[in-house]
């Protein structure tokens, strides 16, 4: 039913005026790299660069130039008027900007184009040796494999006869399979959305990859823009992580009052013990990643066309890694982040301590829950209207073909600003909150109401149309007063769509896409979202690191990277998971104190603990 409202927004999209086959020949390849490996063999050096492009008469430009011009503006080309080459120079010790520019002078007259000016010239260094820091993480990862293994193997002779052995089982394999298996749970489709959303991600972050390396046919991509649903997927990438916020948020709540339940009352002393086990849970899995990208190993392994982007992970790492593991790295700009990725675990860690003090005040005061928490949404929104009007933002990042590095990406301030920042996604974890509160106190009422046809059509309509009208206001250029305002209320309202269609499958059991998120094995690879969402740039990025001339990109190469992607990002989360995640979990409720239960409660509405630990993602 909701694919009908998707048609009649076909409409509404702006066309995109496509470059002809015959026109696009006669334009300069976007790409064009020598080969690294050969170059390295004659101990020669590699340098990037990007070439700004102008027309060799400004008055009398060519054909070349005109068509140029049609796709500086459109968000579905690539910048013709930049290329980006890699050249092998054979002494440094002249100006390599110069060595650049006049080799690639005679090529560009043959299009009546010139050089206007280079920018982000960039030698790619020799790989580094193994320190000893390397190899101290390389051991104490492979200490941590050894465990697992001896535990697992130990499981099938050892009983937990002694305390001893009882935490050696923590490390067991078998014994955690069995564990994460043996957990009921009774919104098991919230584990079903989770997986889906990460899936979503992956490919995602797939995606951005392909087009920020190096392509012989950009065209493919470019074509591939003017479709529409590539339209709404792409727009997907600005939002998607709202549903995130929401299940972590509304999982929060509903932890919190099953406690409150429980103990008749909160202290202070309660909320500063649940943000403690929260951080304690998340720091190894995050701590490990860290001394990887603290190590040289990542450039030894990227050692090709990509090695630039591991040196400068490093040295960011170097200076800001502290951030990262306290989890405000995203107060730095996005460019000068230690693993720019875990952006969203800082986010979510902050508006996760934020909500523990507006759940506090609630219990310890008289004002009402949703006042409390709406005001906090309402205030979001006037200060990102404020924000976002002072900088003169349009209402979402435009994901384009423009900014064709994964530099380029995050030196977009906007992106800081609008899609990084705490601020800018406050008021879609306050509407979670409320969800979750919603949830809690109509735990025990069933809406009939909701079982009724033309009110699953009505829902339907609801869960999906907000979040895809949300993503097409985004396609359309406005005056700075709505564009502020389409920047502070587009992300609430994509939430807002998923709201509705969590409450209404709490509500409704025999909804199809509920059964479809209830699916076992989709629910199962929920227990590794962490895991995977922490380590899946590892085999994502991986299949890059050695290619050394520009890669033929089709319909098929996609989808099955695609599913590459997701098959081997599961796999490495798994795999963490059992290694250092679990373990891990299972020694923080073992040594570190949690809220205990003081009083009996009269009535208990408490999630599995198992169905919580994992609220970050």
């Amino acid at each position: 039913m909701w694919v009908i409202y998707i048609f009649l927004l076909i409409r509404f999209i702006p066309n995109v005026n496509a470059i002809t086959d015959e026109s696009y020949h006669l334009l300069p390849k976007v790409f064009e790299l020598e080969n690294y490996y050969e170059c390295k063999s004659s101990h020669e050096n590699y340098c990037k660069a990007d070439i700004l492009l102008k027309p060799i008469d400004e008055n009398n430009t060519s054909i070349t130039w005109k068509i140029i011009e049609k796709t500086i503006q459109d968000v579905a080309y690539y910048d013709h008027s930049i290329i980006h080459v890699g050249v092998c120079v054979k002494n440094l010790n002249s100006n390599s900007s110069e060595y650049i520019l006049q080799k690639y002078s005679e090529k560009l007259s043959d299009y009546g184009l010139k050089p206007k000016s280079i920018q982000g010239t960039n030698c790619i260094n020799p790989s580094p040796e193994l320190s000893f820091f390397d190899i101290t993480i390389l051991i104490i990862t492979l200490i941590l494999v050894f465990i697992v293994a001896f535990a697992t193997v130990s499981n099938w002779t050892l009983k937990q006869a002694n305390n001893n052995k009882e935490i050696l089982m923590f490390f067991s394999v078998t014994e955690n399979w069995n564990r994460i298996n043996a957990v009921e749970r009774k919104y098991a489709f919230l584990e079903g959305m989770r997986t889906v959303t990460m899936i979503i991600i992956i490919q995602i972050h797939g995606l951005l990859t392909i087009t920020a390396i190096y392509i012989e046919n950009p065209d493919f991509f470019e074509n591939l823009m003017e479709k529409f649903l590539v339209r709404i997927f792409i727009g997907v990438i600005w939002f998607i992580v709202q549903v995130n916020f929401l299940l972590s948020a509304m999982l929060l709540v509903l932890h919190f009052m099953g406690t409150l339940e429980k103990n008749s009352n909160i202290r202070l002393v309660d909320v500063f013990i649940l943000a403690l086990n929260r951080f304690i849970r998340l720091a190894p899995a995050l701590l490990l990643k860290i001394g990887f990208h603290l190590s040289n190993i990542p450039q030894i392994l990227a050692d090709g066309v990509l090695k630039d982007y591991a040196e400068k992970e490093f040295y960011n790492c170097k200076k800001r890694w502290p951030l990262t593991l306290t989890f405000i790295n995203n107060f730095v700009a996005a460019k000068d982040m230690c693993i720019a990725e875990t952006w969203y675990l800082a986010v979510d860690t902050q508006l996760y301590m934020l909500s523990l003090l507006l759940c506090f005040v609630f219990v310890k005061s008289k004002i009402s829950f949703h006042i409390l928490v709406g005001s906090t949404g309402i205030f979001a929104i006037v200060f990102n209207l404020y924000f976002n009007y002072l900088h003169d933002y349009p209402g979402a990042v435009q994901i384009s073909l423009k900014n064709v590095t994964m530099c380029q990406h995050l030196a977009n301030e906007q992106i800081g600003s609008q899609y990084f920042s705490t601020h800018s996604n406050i008021c879609s974890y306050m509407i979670g909150l409320m969800l979750g509160m919603i949830c809690f106190q109509t735990r025990d009422k069933k809406i009939a109401i909701l079982k009724k046809w033309w009110v699953v059509f009505l829902w339907y309509v609801l869960s999906f149309g907000l979040p895809i009208f949300s993503i097409v206001l985004t396609f359309y250029k406005y005056s700075r007063l709505t564009n502020a305002l389409l920047g502070a209320i587009v992300k609430p309202l994509f939430a807002l769509g998923f709201a509705s269609m969590i409450f209404g499958m709490m509500k409704n059991e025999k909804l199809t896409i509920r059964k479809i998120f209830q699916w076992r094995p989709i629910v199962f690879l929920g227990n590794f979202t962490y895991s995977t969402y922490l380590y899946h740039f590892v085999p994502v990025l991986i299949k890059f690191v050695r290619f050394s001339t520009p890669i033929q990109v089709n319909s098929f190469i996609l989808v099955s990277y695609f599913i590459l992607d997701v098959i081997s990002s599961y796999s490495v989360g798994i795999f963490m998971f059992f290694v250092v995640e679990f373990p891990a979990s299972h020694l923080q409720k073992q040594f570190v104190p949690n809220v205990k239960k003081r009083t009996q409660p009269t009535k208990t509405y408490v999630l599995e603990e198992k169905q919580l630990c994992h609220s970050e993602l």
